[in-house]
């Protein structure tokens, strides 16, 4: 009842008509949203959505600063998950959670845990800061070093182990990640991968 009462301001991706779908996008932009090709699925990634429209611009938006509403939106979609698993989510530099008041990746894999069960584990840690993905092209973020990342413990006892990320370029991000961790089977989880 209150939310009706609340007026809806203009869509954050086209900037021009109200945010009529949502109360972030307009249904003229809620039609760019794409989920990700099948292909896409395997069985060590799931995807959900193409990055690009107004996934991008929601992605984007919903951590600066930290919005949980527009990841619980996108992730009501339908795919599935292994049931009880660790979601192991990718670490944010300290200085960014500041800036955002929040971890889109812990975000994310709670709002999985709420939906398939489970726990999340910080279980990995920034060995090294370096400059942003978001400004890297894809040839410079592939060599990220092998050392990012560092093990903060063991989760040998997990027989599902899910890396959670935001967004998917290359890959080289979540690999770094699995490659550190004490584990021989491991899933990764994004919401927007780009193609």
């Amino acid at each position: 009842m209150i939310d009706a009462l609340i007026p809806k301001g203009l869509c954050w991706h086209c900037d021009e008509a109200r945010a009529d779908q949502n109360y972030w996008i307009c249904s003229g932009c809620w039609v760019s949203v794409r989920r990700a090709e099948a292909a896409s699925q395997t069985s060590e990634t799931t995807a959900l959505y193409r990055y690009e429209g107004a996934v991008e611009t929601l992605l984007t938006r919903a951590k600066h600063p930290l919005e949980p509403a527009i990841y619980s939106l996108l992730l009501e979609t339908k795919f599935s998950m292994p049931q009880d698993a660790v979601y192991v989510p990718i670490p944010t530099p300290w200085h960014r959670r500041v800036r955002r008041r929040g971890c889109q990746t812990t975000c994310i894999a709670e709002l999985l845990v709420r939906r398939f069960g489970g726990r999340v584990q910080h279980a990995l840690k920034r060995a090294r800061h370096h400059r942003r993905q978001a400004t890297l092209d894809g040839d410079s973020r592939r060599q990220l070093p092998m050392d990012t990342f560092e093990s903060t413990g063991s989760i040998s006892d997990a027989e599902h182990l899910v890396l959670v990320d935001d967004v998917m370029t290359t890959g080289t991000t979540l690999e770094r990640a699995r490659s550190t961790l004490d584990a021989e089977v491991v899933h990764r989880f994004v919401v927007g991968r780009v193609y």
